[in-house]
Protein backbone atom coordinates (compact mmCIF):
# COMPACT_ATOMS: atom_id res chain seq x y z
CA UNK A 1 0.00 0.00 0.00
CA UNK A 2 1.26 3.23 -1.28
CA UNK A 3 2.24 5.75 1.71
CA UNK A 4 -0.03 8.45 2.49
CA UNK A 5 1.64 12.06 3.79
CA UNK A 6 1.27 15.42 4.46
CA UNK A 7 2.84 18.44 5.94
CA UNK A 8 2.02 19.22 9.32
CA UNK A 9 0.63 22.98 10.11
CA UNK A 10 2.57 25.53 10.47
CA UNK A 11 2.25 26.12 14.02
CA UNK A 12 4.17 25.69 17.23
CA UNK A 13 1.82 24.03 19.09
CA UNK A 14 -0.42 22.35 17.16
CA UNK A 15 -3.69 20.25 18.70
CA UNK A 16 -5.44 16.72 17.31
CA UNK A 17 -8.67 18.56 16.65
CA UNK A 18 -7.04 21.07 14.80
CA UNK A 19 -4.80 18.70 12.80
CA UNK A 20 -8.17 16.52 11.74
CA UNK A 21 -9.70 19.87 10.97
CA UNK A 22 -6.79 20.41 8.40
CA UNK A 23 -6.00 16.74 7.35
CA UNK A 24 -8.80 14.44 7.48
CA UNK A 25 -10.98 16.52 4.50
CA UNK A 26 -9.07 13.88 1.74
CA UNK A 27 -11.46 13.38 -1.01
CA UNK A 28 -10.23 9.67 -1.75
CA UNK A 29 -9.77 8.36 2.15
CA UNK A 30 -10.01 10.43 5.32
CA UNK A 31 -6.93 9.60 7.61
CA UNK A 32 -7.91 7.46 10.72
CA UNK A 33 -7.66 9.19 13.60
CA UNK A 34 -4.45 6.83 14.87
CA UNK A 35 -2.58 8.52 12.34
CA UNK A 36 -3.85 12.01 12.85
CA UNK A 37 -2.89 11.64 16.40
CA UNK A 38 0.70 10.31 15.53
CA UNK A 39 1.01 13.38 12.97
CA UNK A 40 -0.08 16.07 15.84
CA UNK A 41 2.41 14.55 18.51
CA UNK A 42 5.42 14.57 15.95
CA UNK A 43 4.88 18.11 15.16
CA UNK A 44 4.29 19.16 18.94
CA UNK A 45 7.36 16.98 19.93
CA UNK A 46 9.40 18.91 16.81
CA UNK A 47 8.18 22.05 18.29
CA UNK A 48 9.38 21.82 21.53
CA UNK A 49 12.54 20.27 21.21
CA UNK A 50 13.09 23.25 18.40
CA UNK A 51 12.11 25.65 21.69
CA UNK A 52 13.69 24.01 23.78
CA UNK A 53 17.18 24.84 21.84
CA UNK A 54 16.76 28.31 21.55
CA UNK A 55 16.13 28.54 24.85
CA UNK A 56 18.89 26.77 26.13
CA UNK A 57 21.68 28.49 23.94
CA UNK A 58 20.18 31.72 24.52
CA UNK A 59 20.39 31.12 28.55
CA UNK A 60 23.75 30.03 27.85
CA UNK A 61 24.47 33.10 25.36
CA UNK A 62 26.46 30.13 23.29
CA UNK A 63 26.81 31.72 19.85
CA UNK A 64 27.81 28.45 18.17
CA UNK A 65 25.26 26.26 19.76
CA UNK A 66 23.03 28.93 18.40
CA UNK A 67 24.22 29.17 14.83
CA UNK A 68 24.42 25.04 14.75
CA UNK A 69 21.29 22.91 14.13
CA UNK A 70 19.97 19.87 12.82
CA UNK A 71 17.49 17.47 10.56
CA UNK A 72 16.03 15.04 12.18
CA UNK A 73 13.70 11.53 11.47
CA UNK A 74 12.12 9.47 13.78
CA UNK A 75 10.08 6.21 12.97
CA UNK A 76 7.33 4.73 15.34
CA UNK A 77 6.71 1.09 13.88
CA UNK A 78 3.44 -0.23 15.51
CA UNK A 79 3.02 -4.05 15.16
CA UNK A 80 -0.41 -4.28 16.66
CA UNK A 81 -2.04 -2.17 13.71
CA UNK A 82 0.86 -3.22 11.14
CA UNK A 83 1.92 0.32 10.50
CA UNK A 84 4.84 2.22 10.32
CA UNK A 85 4.57 6.11 10.45
CA UNK A 86 7.78 8.81 9.92
CA UNK A 87 7.98 12.53 10.35
CA UNK A 88 10.70 14.33 8.76
CA UNK A 89 12.94 17.47 9.23
CA UNK A 90 15.15 18.46 6.57
CA UNK A 91 17.37 15.69 4.72
CA UNK A 92 16.99 12.79 7.37
CA UNK A 93 15.78 9.78 5.62
CA UNK A 94 13.50 6.42 6.48
CA UNK A 95 13.41 3.80 4.06
CA UNK A 96 11.15 0.52 4.49
CA UNK A 97 11.96 -2.54 3.20
CA UNK A 98 9.38 -5.98 2.93
CA UNK A 99 9.82 -9.17 1.87
CA UNK A 100 7.48 -10.20 -0.58
CA UNK A 101 7.87 -13.93 -1.15
CA UNK A 102 11.46 -13.41 -2.15
CA UNK A 103 11.60 -9.90 -3.64
CA UNK A 104 12.34 -7.02 -1.42
CA UNK A 105 10.42 -3.91 -2.24
CA UNK A 106 11.18 -0.37 -0.36
CA UNK A 107 9.15 2.33 0.56
CA UNK A 108 10.63 5.54 1.16
CA UNK A 109 9.02 6.89 3.89
CA UNK A 110 10.27 10.36 3.86
CA UNK A 111 10.74 13.24 1.36
CA UNK A 112 14.17 15.81 1.55
CA UNK A 113 13.50 19.40 2.55
CA UNK A 114 15.99 21.12 0.30
CA UNK A 115 16.24 24.74 -1.05
CA UNK A 116 16.49 22.87 -4.62
CA UNK A 117 13.36 21.34 -3.83
CA UNK A 118 10.77 22.90 -5.97
CA UNK A 119 8.11 22.24 -3.71
CA UNK A 120 9.71 23.49 -0.34
CA UNK A 121 11.52 26.68 -2.67
CA UNK A 122 7.94 27.58 -3.64
CA UNK A 123 6.88 27.19 -0.03
CA UNK A 124 9.76 29.43 1.53
CA UNK A 125 9.10 32.28 -1.09
CA UNK A 126 5.03 32.26 -0.92
CA UNK A 127 6.52 32.81 3.16
CA UNK A 128 8.18 35.72 1.99
CA UNK A 129 6.77 37.58 -0.67
CA UNK A 130 8.73 40.15 -2.04
CA UNK A 131 12.15 39.13 -0.80
CA UNK A 132 13.88 38.19 -3.67
CA UNK A 133 17.18 37.18 -1.79
CA UNK A 134 15.05 34.50 0.32
CA UNK A 135 16.72 31.95 -1.90
CA UNK A 136 20.05 32.50 -3.09
CA UNK A 137 21.91 30.12 -6.05
CA UNK A 138 25.22 30.84 -4.59
CA UNK A 139 27.84 29.19 -7.07
CA UNK A 140 25.33 29.63 -10.24
CA UNK A 141 25.09 26.35 -10.23
CA UNK A 142 21.76 25.25 -8.73
CA UNK A 143 23.25 25.46 -5.51
CA UNK A 144 20.21 26.73 -3.58
CA UNK A 145 20.15 28.27 0.02
CA UNK A 146 17.77 29.79 2.06
CA UNK A 147 19.18 33.47 2.55
CA UNK A 148 22.21 32.26 0.82
CA UNK A 149 22.77 30.22 4.02
CA UNK A 150 21.38 27.16 4.14
CA UNK A 151 21.11 23.91 2.07
CA UNK A 152 18.10 22.77 4.11
CA UNK A 153 14.52 24.37 4.93
CA UNK A 154 13.72 22.48 8.23
CA UNK A 155 15.72 21.59 10.80
CA UNK A 156 15.75 22.15 15.03
CA UNK A 157 18.19 24.65 15.92
CA UNK A 158 19.69 27.20 13.15
CA UNK A 159 18.20 29.94 15.56
CA UNK A 160 19.70 32.40 13.28
CA UNK A 161 16.89 31.54 10.52
CA UNK A 162 14.15 31.38 13.00
CA UNK A 163 14.68 34.16 15.66
CA UNK A 164 15.48 37.99 15.61
CA UNK A 165 18.05 38.37 18.73
CA UNK A 166 19.79 35.19 16.76
CA UNK A 167 19.59 37.03 13.87
CA UNK A 168 20.93 40.71 15.03
CA UNK A 169 24.00 38.45 16.96
CA UNK A 170 24.97 36.15 13.58
CA UNK A 171 24.51 39.56 11.27
CA UNK A 172 27.64 41.23 14.00
CA UNK A 173 29.48 38.41 12.96
CA UNK A 174 29.12 37.30 9.40
CA UNK A 175 30.66 39.80 6.97
CA UNK A 176 28.91 39.14 3.81
CA UNK A 177 25.93 37.01 4.16
CA UNK A 178 23.10 38.84 6.59
CA UNK A 179 19.90 37.27 7.90
CA UNK A 180 17.55 40.26 6.06
CA UNK A 181 14.98 41.33 7.34
CA UNK A 182 15.09 39.92 10.40
CA UNK A 183 12.45 37.04 11.64
CA UNK A 184 9.80 38.52 13.56
CA UNK A 185 10.17 42.06 12.71
CA UNK A 186 7.31 44.03 11.45
CA UNK A 187 7.43 46.34 8.94
CA UNK A 188 6.28 49.54 10.35
CA UNK A 189 5.09 49.91 13.39
CA UNK A 190 1.37 50.49 12.30
CA UNK A 191 1.73 46.64 10.52
CA UNK A 192 0.02 44.25 12.50
CA UNK A 193 1.98 40.91 14.27
CA UNK A 194 0.43 39.00 11.24
CA UNK A 195 3.07 41.04 9.48
CA UNK A 196 5.80 39.89 10.71
CA UNK A 197 8.64 38.22 8.88
CA UNK A 198 8.31 34.37 9.36
CA UNK A 199 10.99 32.07 10.08
CA UNK A 200 13.52 31.29 7.23
CA UNK A 201 13.28 27.80 8.12
CA UNK A 202 10.75 25.68 9.86
CA UNK A 203 10.58 23.02 12.75
CA UNK A 204 7.65 21.95 11.06
CA UNK A 205 8.02 18.24 10.16
CA UNK A 206 6.21 16.29 6.80
CA UNK A 207 4.29 13.28 8.49
CA UNK A 208 4.26 9.69 6.36
CA UNK A 209 2.14 6.99 7.42
CA UNK A 210 2.24 3.03 6.08
CA UNK A 211 0.11 0.50 6.50
CA UNK A 212 0.43 -3.50 5.59
CA UNK A 213 3.96 -4.02 7.36
CA UNK A 214 5.10 -7.82 6.65
CA UNK A 215 8.58 -9.03 7.03
CA UNK A 216 11.23 -7.13 6.49
CA UNK A 217 13.20 -3.67 7.99
CA UNK A 218 13.39 0.32 8.39
CA UNK A 219 16.65 2.03 7.66
CA UNK A 220 16.79 5.65 9.31
CA UNK A 221 19.70 7.61 8.59
CA UNK A 222 21.70 10.87 8.47
CA UNK A 223 24.78 12.53 7.16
Amino acid sequence: MPAQHFNALPASRPTTKRVEESFAVSAAAPFPLRVLKEAAASQTAYAKVDEGYLKQSTEKNDAAALFAGTCAVGCLVDLSTLSASTSNLGDSRCVVGMFEGEELKCHALSEDHAATDQMEAARVRADHPGDEEVLIDRYDDDDWRVKGICAFTRSIGDCQMKDKAAASLYNSYSASLKVTPRPGIKPDAETDDAARTKPYIVNDPEFRSLDGLADGFAIIACE
